[in-house]
């Protein structure tokens, strides 16, 4: 609905109204409100949008328009008209003071900071087309490596299968060795136990037969002594010769002896042939231990060159599918390469599609992705912050002849953004004339 505002003593109502409806009545609110051409600019808000107040500051959501003749036109809120500071560089927002135009300057500086930055899009422009050559070469190298890669695993695979085969072999003879070895053990234990009691049983006869022979010898230094003193008779003699049993056991002493040294040899020589055999039987079994470790490492190695070798021959397909390294994979040709920037008394690096760190001890994170149309790179999973959140970083590329940290910034706990400058974002796209490029240089934009 069309709504005619005005605001005018009643006898002039009708020809204010008659001024809202003519041609040249002030349209605001989307076309939805006319008001009388007299009624712009007389510091009194009467359109919901501001608009019919630009050059007052009546309405708190007008804007008023700096022309800025010679340099950039720009928009700056109605309130700020007439408060005493020179918002536009021609001053048209200050009339009750006088303002220095210093769009001329400013227009200087501009061109001076274009040139510039031309002068880097140029330089940098040269660089990525170096970057876009090795990019590509890059890939042809990446590309013939997984193709031989390809070709390798077929027979990996094989020698994995055949280094598996050989560990299970091992793994079997060497349960056999250990069943030798603890049947050696057994038997040398039964075989310890008999000999030793064979070596006791011997030992129990000698000394029976060293008791025996010494009997017999006491008698005789008595029956000498008393025969020396004439006090042994002919009694004594007759009871002396009576007994026998000590007799024979002096006459079998050399007999028992070597009886018993005889069991005792047997008995030690039975044993060191056990100790032998199960010594022998040890060995075996740690040679098969030996054997069984050595086939388990010539797995690992076989399933790691395996590994290793499928990781070539997908790695072309992984890297020319993926969308990490930039337009014609220009990063790819700067895999690894860091650029560093010192900033009150930390040192920040940030390398490509690989890690960033501060003063090379805490991880800031690795490359994880792109956003903003491929113009921020996020590195996530960084050190541990003390009572805070894992280290991550936010780094905007921007165009540059070289690798280069320009800027970097801790806007939250352990949350960093940096600026790096970067010939693998220069672009060759249209570049505006001064004289159109509104609310380009300006945080008053709209």
């Amino acid at each position: 609905m069309l709504i005619v505002r005005c605001r005018t003593p009643l006898a002039l109502l009708a020809l204010c109204a008659l001024s809202a409806s003519a041609a040249d009545a002030f349209a605001c609110d989307k076309g939805q409100t006319l008001i009388s051409p007299w009624q712009v600019n007389d510091n009194y808000c009467d359109c919901k949008d501001g608009s019919d107040e630009p050059k007052t500051s009546a309405c708190l959501n007008g804007h008023f328009y700096c022309a800025n003749t010679g340099y950039v036109g720009k928009y700056v809120p109605s309130s700020r008209v007439d408060d005493g500071v020179c918002d536009c560089c021609d001053g048209s927002d200050e009339t009750r003071i006088k303002c220095p135009n210093t769009c001329a300057q400013l227009m200087e500086s501009e061109l001076v900071r274009q040139r510039e930055k031309q002068a880097k899009l140029q330089a940098g422009l040269g660089k990525l087309a170096e970057l876009k050559e090795k990019a590509q070469q890059k890939l042809t190298d990446l590309r013939s490596a997984s193709a031989a890669a390809k070709e390798k695993l077929s027979a990996l695979v094989d020698d994995v299968e055949t280094a598996r085969e050989k560990r299970d072999g091992a793994k079997e003879d060497r349960d056999a060795a250990v069943e030798k070895e603890s049947d050696t053990v057994r038997a040398y234990t039964e075989a310890f136990t008999k000999a030793l009691g064979e070596y006791l049983s011997s030992n129990s006869t000698l000394a029976n037969a060293l008791r025996d022979h010494q009997t017999f010898t006491s008698m005789m230094e008595e029956r000498a002594s008393r025969m020396a003193n004439s006090s042994w008779s002919e009694e004594d003699e007759n009871a002396f010769r009576a007994g026998s049993d000590a007799r024979e056991a002096a006459a079998k002493i050399a007999a028992w002896w070597n009886e018993a040294k005889n069991a005792t040899i047997d008995a030690l020589d039975s044993m060191a042939s056990y100790v032998l055999a199960r010594d022998s039987a040890r060995k075996e079994r740690t040679a098969a231990d030996v054997a069984v470790g050595d086939a388990e490492s010539e797995v690992q190695k076989a399933e790691e060159q395996e590994r290793q070798t499928r990781d070539d021959s997908e790695a072309y397909d992984r890297v020319a599918s993926s969308t990490s390294w930039g337009q014609n994979h220009v990063l790819y040709a700067m895999k690894g390469e860091c650029a560093s920037l010192s900033v009150d008394g930390h040192s920040y690096e940030v390398c490509i599609g690989a890690e960033a760190r501060q003063d090379g001890a805490h991880s800031l994170g690795r490359f994880d992705h792109w956003e903003s149309d491929g113009n921020v790179a996020v590195y996530q999973g960084g050190s541990s912050c003390w009572q805070g959140p894992a280290r991550s970083l936010r780094a905007r590329f921007e165009c540059g002849a070289e690798l280069k940290v320009t800027h970097v910034d801790e806007p939250e706990k352990c949350t960093y953004t940096a600026v790096v400058e970067s010939p693998s974002h220069c672009f060759a796209t249209k570049t505006s004339s001064l004289n159109h490029m509104h609310h380009v240089f300006h945080s008053d934009e709209l």
